[in-house]
């Protein structure tokens, strides 16, 4: 699941962070990929330094379960921002290591959650992601930012169906108002359904 946002600030992080928890409270075991790095990091957000990152599972220097820090009972985070960014330019080698090394935990993991960072990591992760979830807030600028990147997903990666959080709304009205406007237009001229 790719949770990602059009603008910064709209509470994406603390979404991931809500969702990842909640669910394994309820018995799934959850792997998270921290897209963000610095302060803005999932991993800075719970008090966490990780000491590996994706970056050293491209370059087969550790394994998967190695970088994989515990962030809350049945959560497990992986600091991948810098290994997000490298993505696109790996080579079909390293591409299958890195496909290799998941395939090895996959039968540990429920839910990977992806926490996604820049726009350009949201558009080529999308492209894995099952589902995709939008968080947006009620503010104008952070509603035009969101149905940007579903234009951008649905019309370069033939993404159909978004997920959509209203995150930091003064009340659920606004909330629903929020989504129904993005639905309504989205359906109409993107041809997607939220």
């Amino acid at each position: 699941i790719m949770v990602a946002g059009g603008k910064p600030g709209v509470g994406k992080t603390h979404v991931v962070i809500n969702l990842a928890v909640n669910l394994a409270r309820r018995g799934r075991r959850v792997l998270v990929l921290d897209g963000q790095h610095g302060k803005n990091s999932l991993a800075a957000s719970l008090g966490i330094k990780p000491q590996f990152s994706l970056t050293q599972v491209i370059r087969r220097e550790r394994l998967l379960d190695e970088v994989m820090v515990e962030g809350a009972p049945g959560v497990a985070i992986i600091q991948a921002a810098q290994g997000f960014r490298a993505l696109p330019g790996l080579d079909d080698s390293e591409q299958d290591n890195l496909i290799s090394s998941f395939e090895q935990v996959s039968s540990q993991l429920d839910v990977v959650l992806v926490d996604a960072g820049s726009v350009s990591d949201q558009t080529s992760l999308s492209l894995a992601a099952q589902d995709i979830i939008i968080v947006v807030s009620a503010h104008d600028d952070s509603i035009t930012e969101a149905y940007g990147l579903i234009k951008q997903l649905s019309r370069n990666f033939a993404k159909r169906h978004f997920h959509v959080l209203v995150n930091k709304a003064d009340s659920r009205d606004e909330a629903l108002t929020v989504y129904t406007n993005m639905a309504q237009v989205a359906g109409r001229f993107l041809d997607v359904r939220l």
